[in-house]
């Protein structure tokens, strides 16, 4: 009620609703909660899975979307994505700076300019980044492949995929609720693939 002054809040009991199985969104999730409090941090820390105190368990990204259009009162976590999709409401959460931002592609890229992703192909956590105007649960998405691909032309193949969808993919990454890799990015992911593959 502090934090929400003047807003009428119903007399119900809410329904915690985490993942029953192991995953990203989960890790995404505990990583910023573990930022965020100390208490979280020494009590349950972060991973694909927690040891959860309370709370339904629900499998999978639609699992939990599912869950949370069926149960009155009910908060979870699921991609931003998965959370348009499926109509949910999303929360402002309170960032680094001290101040409440809702899920946006620009938020989203307003934390990963926090990051200097343009500087690294390593990998790189994007949760509680610095900056008025980042989203504090913001994560990133590997694609993962063999040094060395079983055919020459399954590789190759794979990498005309991805640099094809480097060149071409930014605009259905934003419609679908994902932000893009900074030009700069992509420039040292390709500079990457002529020493490696």
């Amino acid at each position: 009620a502090a934090l929400n002054p003047g807003l009428t809040l119903p007399d119900a009991a809410i329904t915690v609703l985490r993942r029953s199985d192991g995953s990203g969104t989960t890790f995404a999730f505990t990583e910023f909660l573990s930022s965020a409090s100390a208490d979280w941090r020494g009590q349950l820390g972060s991973g694909l899975t927690v040891a959860w105190p309370v709370g339904s368990a629900a499998k999978g990204n639609d699992g939990m979307a599912d869950a949370m259009r069926r149960t009155a009162n009910a908060i979870g976590y699921v991609d931003f994505a998965q959370a348009r999709r499926a109509g949910l409401t999303a929360t402002l959460v309170r960032n680094r700076a001290n101040v409440f931002v809702g899920p946006s592609v620009e938020s989203f890229r307003a934390a990963a300019d926090s990051a200097g992703l343009g500087s690294s192909t390593a990998n790189v956590s994007l949760t509680n980044m610095a900056g008025e105007g980042s989203y504090p649960i913001v994560a990133t998405t590997y694609a993962v492949m063999r040094s060395r691909p079983n055919t020459t032309r399954g590789g190759r193949d794979t990498i005309e995929f991805f640099r094809w969808a480097f060149d071409n993919g930014a605009p259905a990454a934003s419609e679908l609720g994902y932000v893009a890799l900074p030009a700069s990015l992509v420039a040292k992911v390709k500079e990457y693939w002529l020493t490696a593959f």
